[in-house]
């Protein structure tokens, strides 16, 4: 039970209290923040945010978590529930807009994501039981981890005018997708992104890709074993296609690549 003057709950609070299965917030809870790894390896499969918490941290849910329902209070001026399996939030909290997608049930198992979503936080979905994804075109940044070890995650589909720009690092590492088509409006895919996708045999990358950057590791240890690259990649990082068991690269004949 947490008393009711407590302002702060700070990175790794009750990191591995393995054995935590229930967390309490007095009414009148004053709340604000809440860090980064709090509940890492907690047996909570439920939460509830009081209405004075303005501040979740980047990495707040990180970890292989059991939460399966999170419950915004009323009145929270930041963030809220959407439908029973979602969390959303502000990037701004003197907007009006809810454009953040913050949580997601870790028991979810299809979602598409809503329309005014902008971006997608870190770990939103990590480690969870989702099977299907469908994007919208709103979407501008995948977060880090966001999709990380996703291993019954198959399926990703984006809108077709999707605005998406930044796959972040550790994005979709780890999960079961066979087949991905890349927005063209994509600029950059960061270290680590496809990491460690073992299914993930092709990746589609329109010839009227914006794409820029490919981080580090950004594919490897995938199956995929043909690639085209854009005319505006400049730069490929080290091992971004590092055991992939490639037989054929295709780069654009316009492409100035800086390897």
């Amino acid at each position: 039970s947490i008393p009711s003057q407590v302002l702060r709950i700070d990175d790794s609070a009750f990191f591995c209290c393995k054995k935590l299965q229930k967390i309490e917030f007095e009414p009148d809870s004053q709340l604000q923040s809440i860090g980064n790894n709090v509940f890492f390896s907690c047996s909570l499969t439920s939460l509830s945010i009081p209405s004075s918490v303005c501040e979740l941290a980047e990495e707040w849910c990180a970890g292989k978590l059991r939460l399966n329902r999170v419950n915004v209070m009323p009145n929270n001026k930041r963030y809220k529930n959407h439908g029973d399996d979602l969390v959303i939030g502000k990037s701004d909290i003197k907007s009006d807009n809810f454009d953040v997608l913050v949580f997601a049930s870790r028991n979810i198992k299809t979602v598409t994501i809503p329309s005014f979503i902008k971006f997608i936080s870190p770990h939103a979905f990590d480690q969870s039981s989702l099977k299907k994804v469908v994007i919208s075109s709103h979407v501008v940044k995948i977060g880090k981890y966001a999709f990380h070890n996703c291993n019954k995650l198959q399926c990703v589909e984006f809108s077709g005018d999707s605005k998406l720009r930044i796959i972040d690092s550790l994005s979709f590492s780890g999960a079961s997708i066979e087949a991905i088509s890349l927005p063209k409006k994509v600029e950059q895919i960061c270290d680590n992104a496809f990491y460690g996708c073992r299914k993930l045999r092709r990746i589609d990358i329109p010839q009227n890709s914006e794409l820029k950057i490919i981080g580090k590791h950004a594919f490897a240890n995938s199956k995929i074993d043909s690639i085209y690259i854009p005319r505006h990649v400049f730069r490929i990082e080290d091992f971004a296609l590092h055991n992939m068991g490639l037989r054929m690269i295709e780069i654009d004949e316009n492409a100035h690549l800086d390897l």
